[in-house]
């Protein structure tokens, strides 16, 4: 079964690598992959797996990483495929992106 969840605040893609190794790790999660730029988890959990104890495993060791970081369940994405193709339902009539320019130069506030 796959899970996927959003990383609310997530500050930076070295904490997104350290995320997705430790939630790897995780007996139980076949598959963990943190993408930076979408902010989001994707697990594969093994059949009987509880999940509700892997979310809260995964939950703590995001924490661990980035106190900041708000984990929440995707439920307005539908994975395709094992590539972690996902196409987005969204519920708002617009759909408005803001690509704001930050300078290279500031430090990361997490690590």
């Amino acid at each position: 079964m796959k899970k996927e969840y959003i990383l609310e605040g997530l500050c930076c893609g070295n904490c997104a690598a350290k995320i997705e190794r430790d939630i790897g790790k995780i007996g139980g999660v076949s598959f963990a992959a943190v993408d930076f730029v979408s902010k989001t988890l994707t697990m594969e959990i093994a059949e009987g797996t509880t999940v509700n104890s892997l979310a809260a495993q995964a939950d703590a060791i995001v924490r661990r990483h980035d106190s900041q970081v708000v984990v929440k369940e995707n439920s307005s994405s539908y994975l395709i495929n094992s590539n972690s193709l996902a196409i987005s339902k969204f519920t708002s009539k617009t759909l408005t992106v803001i690509s704001p320019k930050i300078p290279n130069s500031l430090p990361c506030v997490c690590c």
